[in-house]
This record gives structure tokens, C-alpha cells and sequence, in this order.
């Protein structure tokens, strides 16, 4: 019988945000990051660090956004 491995701990957790062009991208990010919704927000974000004590196991969590073909 196959014995299931339990997976390592998490250390980190990054999340890749896809999409259309359209500002929901990164307003969805920053609305995460902040808890406040942005009233002006740039095309495209850089690397987004959420903060530590935003869930309870403390793994830290990246969103990067990512730029459409018309961001280009």
C-alpha cells in the first residue's frame, strides 16, 4: 500500500496574478497588501510583500503581478 509523505512546511508562498489589461490587476493586489481600496493605481505593480501577521501560520506571501501584452 502506498504510505502518503507528509509535505514540508511552507516558507513561502508567492502568487502570480495573470490577466487582461484593465487596472483590476493591481488594484486587487494593493486592496490585499493595504485592506484599502486605491483610488489611483499604476499598470503594472512590482513585486507585492502581503504583511506578516496578515494570516496566522506568519508564511510570508509575494504577489506579482504580471503585465499583458499591452502593458508592453
Amino acid at each position: 500500500m502506498h504510505q502518503w509523505r507528509t509535505p514540508p512546511p511552507l516558507v513561502a508562498l508567492n502568487i502570480v496574478v495573470t490577466g487582461d489589461h484593465a487596472p483590476s490587476k493591481p488594484s486587487l493586489i494593493v486592496t490585499a497588501a493595504a485592506d484599502t481600496f486605491p483610488t489611483n493605481v499604476p499598470p503594472l505593480l512590482p513585486p507585492t510583500r502581503l504583511p506578516d501577521d496578515k494570516y496566522p501560520d506568519r508564511i510570508p506571501v509575494t504577489i506579482v503581478d504580471t503585465s499583458s501584452s499591452k502593458d508592453k
